[in-house]
């Protein structure tokens, strides 16, 4: 009987957890789509890296410092044949400003180098979601 029990909390946890984890990833997404749009150019002063999340910051001439994020990883920038930004490079992004909890972030959906330079796409325009995902 006990067996029985254990059995049943193992299955019904286990099916919590596939479930918040298949729910958790679409609704990043919608989240970002809820953002507000906004358009952020200048140069590049400082650049984070994948990993840390830190971002990339950019002087512009309205708002200051703004810090950008969701730029993706390295790999999806070469499949896209783009250098990733380094400092001193002018851009243009395109991003939505996000409530994340009472945080907000700047997430680019797409990033332009100035003055005539390649842009990459970054979000999908109908999911929100991030382009080096595959969804």
């Amino acid at each position: 009987m006990r067996t029985a029990k254990t059995i049943l909390v193992l299955t019904l946890v286990s099916l919590f957890l596939v479930t918040a984890i298949a729910e958790a990833k679409p609704g990043v997404c919608k989240n970002v789509l809820t953002g507000v749009p906004t358009a952020i150019e200048g140069i590049v002063t400082a650049v984070g890296t994948y990993t840390s999340q830190d971002g990339i910051t950019i002087a512009t001439e309205n708002m200051g410092e703004v810090t950008v994020y969701g730029l993706g990883p390295v790999g999806y920038w070469n499949q896209q044949q783009v250098d990733r930004p380094k400092i001193g490079d002018e851009v243009f992004v395109e991003a939505l400003i996000v409530d994340f909890d009472g945080i907000f972030r700047n997430i680019a959906a797409s990033f332009t180098y100035l003055p005539d330079g390649p842009t990459i796409e970054l979000r999908d325009a109908v999911t929100g979601c991030p382009l080096w995902t595959g969804r």
